[in-house]
């Protein structure tokens, strides 16, 4: 799958953060709070794919934060509690919890990306 995306470079003490942001986000889905009780993923079929393949990503692209912003998203009906965005990183690039605010207010000049997820390559990593 193809997706496009937004890059952002940021630095965070000794540390440069690569951080990417789907376009465009993803309107017909939405995460509700997990902390609260349960917390609900509900989505369209080209939300919940794209979705898919930013964990993908995620996970062969070690190094990059993947930013999916889901709190103004669309069907808030039928995900009770509050709406939460997702941040996927891996525990090697040092991103603290307690940085993410700052990268995320920062993240306003961003350049234009295009990856290819490749199926077959996270398919075979999937049945090993």
């Amino acid at each position: 799958m193809r997706l496009t995306l937004t890059r952002f470079r940021l630095r965070t003490g000794p540390h440069e953060h690569r951080i990417v942001v789907p376009r465009p986000a993803l309107r017909h889905t939405t995460l509700s709070d997990p902390l609260e009780g349960w917390g609900y993923l509900v989505g369209d079929h080209e939300g919940l794919s794209r979705l898919a393949a930013l964990f993908a990503f995620a996970a062969f692209s070690r190094h990059t934060v993947v930013h999916v912003p889901l709190r103004r998203s669309i069907p808030r009906q039928y995900a009770p509690g509050v709406p939460v965005d997702l941040v996927l990183a891996h525990h090697s690039v040092g991103l603290r919890p307690s940085t993410w605010p700052e990268l995320r207010r920062r993240s306003t000049h961003g350049t234009p990306l295009t990856v290819r997820t490749d199926e077959r390559r996270t398919a075979a990593h999937a049945a090993a």
